[in-house]
């Protein structure tokens, strides 16, 4: 009787553990590939012409098989091209999500900038601070100044915008020396 109770606890132990392990995902398996894979892979100083091949090679084939998780601007292209990632590997990265996908999450990367470098800067009392502000209201309202579902924080940009430049201009004025000038 009790080899009996040691062979089913054994049983139940063995199958809780197979159910538990089969629940999770074979993380590098079935994720998809992400911006922080393909910089591991680019971290350490490859030693060859080879090692540079292999390494876009594998993770071409990843990309392909398993898809990406986000999507590369131009700036970042140009820094993987300077970590030794083929055009061959930007291009399946690119053509992993469908164009308007790629697109229109880019747009919402760069919508996100403007709005949070305007909302950080506006209410700093330096110049730089102001300047920025000012800048990314002026680049938000161009690009998505039509946007209806965006036009209350357009309406606050632009009546926030104559304040900001006033306060650019106070800012820029030189600073003059305070009290009177003693005559000699």
């Amino acid at each position: 009787m009790m080899g009996f109770r040691i062979l089913l606890f054994a049983g139940l132990v063995s199958i809780l553990f197979a159910a538990r392990a089969s629940s999770q995902p074979a993380d590098d398996l079935v994720r998809p590939v992400s911006r922080a894979d393909i910089r591991r892979a680019f971290r350490p100083a490859f030693d060859s012409e080879e090692e540079i091949r292999r390494t876009n090679q594998t993770l071409i084939q990843a990309v392909r098989s398993r898809g990406v998780d986000f999507v590369l601007s131009r700036e970042e292209e140009w820094s993987l091209r300077l970590r030794d990632a083929s055009d061959e590997l930007i291009a399946a990265i690119r053509d992993a999500v469908p164009e308007n996908e790629r697109e229109a999450r880019l747009r919402q990367r760069e919508q996100e900038y403007l709005y949070n470098t305007f909302a950080m800067t506006f209410s700093q009392n330096d110049l730089n601070s102001k300047r920025t502000a000012l800048s990314a209201a002026n680049r938000f309202i161009e690009a998505y100044g039509d946007d209806p579902s965006l036009g209350e924080i357009v309406r606050f940009m632009k009546r926030s915008m104559p304040g900001l430049e006033r306060s650019i201009r106070i800012l820029e004025r030189p600073v003059r020396p305070r009290g009177r000038r003693r005559a000699n």
